[in-house]
């Protein structure tokens, strides 16, 4: 039997889902519907992982937060979860969890310290930080390996990360370095870290152990391996997959903002140019998506250079 971190309680259920669709819109429908369909007396584990994506917090401005031409350049997707937190990076070489459970026996530092344990399996010595951070050390010098994010509703809770196993790391350095542009914003900024792969550290680890080692730290539970294709027969699933694909979920939810270009300021509101204050003719740009491809409409060649070099 696995040594695992819950005390037993008989009245409680643990489960443990393994999710083998890569994309990160379905996975996040996925994780999304398991919570809701959480029992009072039943805690779960979701792990998974993702093609190529930059997966920003439910009040980030993806503008801001990440290089979204680089992102076009490397075929790498968009997807904004539910959870606050700041901007992270996904590709095949991370491992996500997310711990749910009802919101009574909700504890972060528990979660935490079963990702930990598992870590120790493989000789590495991770650090537990005050912002639910985990962190290692190597050659003298900390690095962030794993973040958390984090959402309650009234009765249950989750809180869900990524663990870099075998990231691109130049990939992810280009996605998540974003443009220098005049943005006056509101909303929350990620605080950015120097990161490492844990292969660096053990060459001999690999998702598959990484994956049955958080599993054992969890529960002696069997691992229940979701179908994706049953799961795509779930109307609400599916609502909610739709929904996180489209443009009005990824830029559509980003709170309001300005975007100054020399003496022309837009005013972005939904992700829609709301307002521009500046020449008489750029008016006809509101009403419209805050992009690129809004732009070609503009006669005045000039202006249309100019703003194109500026917006995504």
């Amino acid at each position: 039997m696995a040594s695992h971190l819950f005390l037993k309680n008989k009245s409680l259920s643990y489960r443990i889902y393994l999710s083998l669709s890569t994309n990160p819109w379905f996975n996040l429908a996925t994780e999304d519907w398991i919570f809701r369909q959480l029992k009072e007396n039943e805690h779960a584990l979701l792990l998974w992982r993702n093609e190529p994506c930059v997966v920003i917090g439910r009040a980030q401005n993806p503008w801001i937060e990440c290089n979204l031409e680089n992102m076009k350049k490397h075929g790498v997707k968009l997807a904004r979860r539910q959870s606050g937190g700041g901007t992270v990076f996904h590709d095949l070489g991370n491992l996500n969890f997310s711990f749910l459970s009802p919101k009574q026996d909700y504890d972060k530092k528990r979660n935490l310290g079963i990702i930990a344990k598992a870590m120790q399996n493989f000789g590495l010595n991770p650090i537990i930080s005050e912002r639910h951070d985990i962190l290692i050390s190597h050659q003298n010098e900390s690095y962030k390996i794993s973040g958390s994010a984090f959402r309650e509703t009234k009765d249950f809770a989750f809180h869900h990360g990524t663990l870099l196993l075998n990231a691109d790391i130049p990939v992810l350095r280009d996605c998540l370095r974003p443009r220098a542009i005049n943005i006056e914003a509101t909303g929350v900024k990620s605080v950015r870290s120097k990161v490492i792969n844990l292969c660096e550290l053990n060459p001999a680890l690999n998702y598959e152990d990484m994956l049955k080692a958080i599993s054992e730290a969890y529960s002696d539970t069997e691992i229940e391996v979701l179908d994706e294709k049953s799961l795509r027969s779930i109307p609400n699933l599916m609502q909610t997959f739709e929904e996180y694909q489209s443009w009005e979920w990824q830029f559509g939810k980003t709170l309001p903002f300005v975007h100054k270009i020399q003496e022309i300021s837009l005013h972005i509101k939904k992700g829609l140019i709301e307002q521009v204050v500046g020449p008489e003719s750029l008016k006809e740009l509101e009403g419209l998506p805050y992009q690129a491809n809004s732009i070609e409409s503009i006669s005045n060649l000039n202006l249309k250079k100019m703003l194109l070099d500026e917006i995504p």
